[in-house]
């Protein structure tokens, strides 16, 4: 019977049997496969299985949280946000350069099908998960092995638009990477006097608490 209709499954209870669609158990106490087919054709298990078929369309689109599936996924985003920031590339180029990471892993990847990240989800990432990260690894750096390293503070202002724009920037040398130049911060400011940018700076280093 599990041959001629697939969604059939065995129970301990030796007189009934159990459809995977309908996530039901029913009896073929009296008429054997009779039973089955007559639960096949019925109204609800068709309902049912329209119903699981539309559903798994839309799961070729999203995954499930917590999967391996989802992992991988979630690591191919990372990937691809860093790769843009890497090269210098805006966020609106997500848009495009997605469409051409899924033709990579090919079409039939369901990773690749299931990679979504456009420009708004990009700046998310960057701010929310590689910023922080990149930050936290200067923060674990500058201690040294028991001993405060010495660094240099960097900033210019930066228009972006009408916004002023500060990168905070670290230089600092370690014996195994050598010297080493790495952003902190960035925010905006709106007065670009010595006053102004000093504490500018003050205000990032506390943040930071350096």
């Amino acid at each position: 019977w599990g041959k001629e209709f697939s969604c059939l499954c065995k129970t301990e209870d030796l007189f009934k049997a159990r459809c995977t669609v309908c996530n039901k158990d029913f009896s073929i106490l009296h008429r054997g496969n009779y039973d089955v087919k007559q639960h096949a054709t019925g109204e609800m298990h068709i309902r049912n299985i329209k119903s699981k078929s539309s559903s798994q369309l839309i799961n070729t689109f999203f995954v499930p949280e917590g999967s391996s599936e989802g992992d991988k996924v979630t690591a191919a985003e990372l990937a691809t946000v860093y790769h843009a920031i890497k090269h210098n590339f805006s966020s609106s180029s997500m848009d495009c350069s997605v469409k051409l990471t899924q033709k990579i892993f090919n079409d039939s990847s369901s990773i690749g099908k299931k990679l979504s990240c456009g420009r708004t989800k990009a700046e998310s990432i960057v701010k929310n998960v590689l910023a922080p990260k990149a930050v936290s690894q200067v923060l674990l750096a500058l201690p040294g092995d028991g001993k405060p390293l010495p660094f240099a503070i960097q900033t210019d202002a930066s228009n972006k638009g009408n916004h002023k724009m500060f990168p905070i920037a670290v230089q600092f040398f370690t014996p195994q990477n050598g010297l080493l130049n790495r952003m902190i911060d960035f925010v905006e400011n709106p007065d670009e006097s010595a006053n102004g940018t000093i504490k500018c700076i003050i205000n990032s280093l506390e943040n930071v608490e350096l």
